[in-house]
């Protein structure tokens, strides 16, 4: 989980028996650096994922904020 009014560069890569759980919460970006997989992915209102052409995997999303 990342705090308000900040932005993070990155990318988040598990293994087959790893878990990655990631919340973006409001006023955060996320610009991608690599491809992401995740288990739950959860984007608050006026949160942004740039995902900069990477490949962004989930099982589960709630979405109310800008995926790009």
């Amino acid at each position: 989980t990342t705090a308000s009014t900040h932005t993070y560069n990155g990318y988040v890569s598990t293994d087959r028996s790893g878990t990655a759980n990631v919340t973006v919460d409001s006023g955060v970006t996320w610009n991608l650096t690599g491809d992401t997989n995740v288990n739950t992915l959860v984007i608050h209102k006026n949160a942004v994922i740039n995902t900069n052409g990477h490949q962004l995997k989930y099982k589960s999303l709630d979405n109310k904020g800008v995926m790009n």
